[in-house]
């Protein structure tokens, strides 16, 4: 799962930017921002836990989106708006379940990205959300080109590489008894995509939005990977970089992590706290 789903269809614009402004300086609502050891819920009986794949496992696509945006001098985060301005109705969130062809979904996210009128008046309201009147909306685009196949092979790009202390921590887990599972919002690209690490021989289970044809944060995918996993959601502990995702695993029950970008090694501390005492139990 790659690109934030900032405007699900259930909220308006303005209600889901207040929510995202409200997200961006915590972790979730069971670890403080300023975490001290002694203060994380730590659950007891964890027997799982489970990793969504680009922002984790893997660099996060939000780099390579930002970069693009940067070099485009647009506003920040005008191009997630963008993308998810549609809900989940949008080209990007529909190739996540499969449901588009990968020529038929370039073509018609080139149209969405390059729909200004639209996109600058989704960006406004995703602004005034944020910040009312207390901030100028930066200038927005008054003619521009978004190349959407170059887009997206910059993401693609910058997710190839595996996080290597995040799949030496796997390794870890699955020594020390746990169950672990890769939980994507994916797309099928066979022949245009080649990964430098093999999902299957890291997790004990995978679960890909576009082969189930669901995508996070739709809580039957959450419900999916406990039944792979044949556990409990409280015995579950899950890492995603994006706030709807780690909101929606709350609400079926998991612990979570939110994975800032970048910022894997202190989600990696997080999740040693809550999964030492049980590896410590395991070897008395």
């Amino acid at each position: 799962m790659y690109i934030p789903n900032l405007f699900p269809s259930s909220w308006s614009i303005g209600s889901t930017a207040r929510k995202i402004a409200s997200y961006t300086t915590t972790t979730t609502p069971r670890i403080s921002p300023f975490y001290n050891l002694f203060e994380l819920s730590m659950p007891s009986d964890t027997k799982a836990v489970v990793f969504d794949v680009g922002g984790v496992v893997s660099k996060s696509p939000l780099i390579a989106i930002k970069e693009y945006e940067a070099e485009l001098k647009l506003p920040p985060n005008y191009l997630n708006v963008a993308i998810t301005r549609n809900g989940e109705y949008g080209a990007f969130q529909r190739f996540e379940r499969g449901e588009l062809r990968y020529d038929e979904f370039i073509r018609v996210w080139h149209r969405e990205l390059n729909e200004i009128y639209e996109n600058n008046a989704a960006y406004t309201r995703y602004w005034k959300g944020l910040y009312g009147d207390r901030k100028a909306i930066p200038v927005l685009p008054t003619q521009i080109t978004i190349n959407s196949g170059d887009l997206f092979k910059r993401i693609l790009t910058i997710t190839e590489k595996p996080n290597t202390a995040v799949v030496n921590y796997i390794d870890e887990l699955k020594r020390n008894g746990y169950k672990v599972a890769a939980l994507t919002n994916d797309f099928k690209i066979d022949g245009l995509y080649q990964p430098q690490f093999d999902l299957n021989q890291i997790f004990d289970t995978v679960i890909q939005s576009s082969v189930v044809g669901i995508r996070k944060p739709d809580p039957r995918i959450y419900s999916l990977v406990c039944q792979e996993l044949h556990v409990e959601p409280n015995q579950v502990v899950f890492l995603d970089d994006l706030a709807q995702n780690i909101r929606a695993a709350e609400r079926f029950g998991m612990s979570t992590i939110r994975v800032e970008v970048d910022r894997e090694e202190e989600a990696l501390q997080r999740l040693r706290v809550l999964t030492t005492p049980s590896l410590i139990r395991a070897r008395l």
